[in-house]
């Protein structure tokens, strides 16, 4: 086959598209009315520059979505479309704007953690970047927004991404439907406004259940400060442990801010416990202790997983590139859906308040 061959197949199949999705447009918009009569094979071919044997293939697609009706002798005529071709059409065509409202450097508010702020804010980077692609898809227009437009009420329906705003406050500046992207659950599920999240308690229940099922039967737990994101976890690290017939230690729980300085120093307050308490693994909710703790194993030539295991929580790509076993935060599916779920909202087919949990994909590596 010659170089030229593969470059005229490639524009004849974009001429293919090109000519299906112009007529179908045409029809779907009531530019061309059911039963009117379309120009001829040959005025086609012409008219888009294109072979007729280009124009025969696009009308044959047509026809199998039943936008176009052919007889035999008599020409070409647009077809009526049927229910799920003109609820398509409408989802990908409607004049619906979206509000994504977001915050510059929220991590940082939150934590007073450099690292932590990074990590917060790489979060919200990709719920907007997951949101932005699925109004592309519906064919929404969409406005970023690093805060409630108060002078102003823009937008047909709003995504919250947010870790410090109060949500009431918000809900009150709009009467238009609007949805919170958490990175946690909130404290009381029977708030009336809609919301979804990572399931928190869920996701810990499959880290601690995997170390189990690894052989791992001392297994501590590195966590964060005594709020309701680290209580539902450690309930779960609890639960599992007790369903497994394994103790639960107070004294195998290591609490601390996000700081290196505060994370460093319950490191060495674990591997300071009794022989009998030492763990054989530890379950670290979040990826900076894993990194922070491995790094320290490896300081003091403690083998990893063969001596103490490591598994993490929040899936970032620095602990998947060190191997460490880990469980993602489903941002990509949070942004994604939400957009979804304001279009159910828009459409009818899911009514408020709703709330969603949505469960990470665990990244088996190699530290247990």
């Amino acid at each position: 086959m010659s170089k030229k061959e593969p470059a005229e197949k490639r524009n004849h199949l974009r001429g293919v598209k090109f000519i299906t999705e112009d007529l179908a447009e045409q029809i779907l918009s009531g530019n061309l009315q059911p039963h009117s009569k379309l120009p001829g094979v040959r005025e086609l071919a012409e008219s888009y520059g294109v072979s007729a044997v280009t124009v025969c293939k696009s009308i044959g697609a047509l026809k199998r979505r039943g936008l176009i009706e052919a007889y035999r002798g008599i020409g070409l005529f647009a077809a009526e479309p049927d229910r799920k071709e003109k609820q398509l059409y409408q989802r990908t065509h409607t004049d619906f704007h979206v509000g994504l409202i977001h915050q510059n450097k929220a991590g940082f508010h939150v934590t007073g953690d450099i690292h932590s702020a990074w990590y917060i804010d790489h979060l919200m980077d990709d719920w907007i970047t997951c949101a932005i692609q699925r109004c592309e898809e519906f064919g929404f227009r969409h406005t970023l927004f690093d805060h409630f437009p108060e002078e102003s009420d823009p937008c047909d329906a709003y995504l919250c991404l947010t870790t410090v705003m109060k949500w009431k406050t918000v809900a009150e500046m709009t009467r238009k439907p609007i949805l919170f992207l958490s990175s946690r659950p909130p404290e009381n599920f029977s708030i009336p406004e809609n919301w979804i999240a990572p399931d928190l308690y869920a996701m810990s229940r499959i880290v601690v259940s995997r170390l189990i099922d690894r052989g791992y039967r001392r297994i501590a737990c590195l966590c964060g400060i005594d709020t309701a994101a680290y209580q539902s976890r450690i309930q779960a690290y609890r639960d599992v442990l007790e369903a497994a017939g394994l103790p639960f230690r107070k004294e195998q729980v290591f609490r601390s801010d996000s700081s290196e300085w505060e994370i460093r120093k319950q490191i060495e307050k674990l591997l300071s416990l009794p022989k009998e308490l030492l763990p054989d693994a530890v379950y670290c909710i979040s990826d900076r202790r894993a990194i922070l703790l491995q790094d320290r194993l490896q300081e003091l030539k403690i083998k990893v997983p063969a001596e103490i295991a490591i598994m993490g929580f929040d899936g970032c790509e620095e602990a998947r590139r060190r191997g460490i076993s880990t469980i993602t935060i489903p941002v990509g599916d949070i942004g994604s859906w939400g957009v979804n779920f304001l279009n159910g909202l828009r459409t009818g087919s899911l009514h408020p308040p709703f709330h969603f949990l949505f469960c990470g994909e665990l990244f088996p590596g190699k530290t247990c």
